[in-house]
């Protein structure tokens, strides 16, 4: 699992917002977008990428950003951080906001 375009991030996001987690189809969510083509083309990547679980043919899962930023960035993961916390360590200022600008399709510093 990785990071994603900004484009393909604003399907995410729009199907994100009408769906959350609940499973959806094509037919309706086609019509969230302009422009049908550039839907099909991101539900095609976020598939790859795994951001997106095609639960059978029309029919699909976003996956939980939540589980996203913890999959593509290990070293926030629950065991990681549970033994920061055991450590009195906490996660370096420099890497939660690269996480944030990852996020929102910014550059870091």
């Amino acid at each position: 699992m990785e990071w994603i375009p900004k484009w393909m991030a604003e399907v995410y996001q729009k199907l994100f917002s009408v769906f959350g987690t609940d499973e959806f189809s094509t037919t309706l969510a086609k019509h969230l977008f302009e422009d049908e083509q550039i839907f099909f083309k991101a539900l095609s990547e976020l598939q790859k990428k795994k951001w997106i679980i095609r639960m059978r043919k029309g029919r699909y899962k976003l996956i939980d950003l939540n589980e996203i930023i913890f999959q593509v960035t290990p070293e926030l993961s629950f065991k990681n951080v549970e033994e920061k916390v055991k450590e009195r360590k906490s996660i370096p200022n420099e890497t939660m906001i690269n996480l944030s600008f990852e996020i929102h399709g910014l550059r870091g510093y």
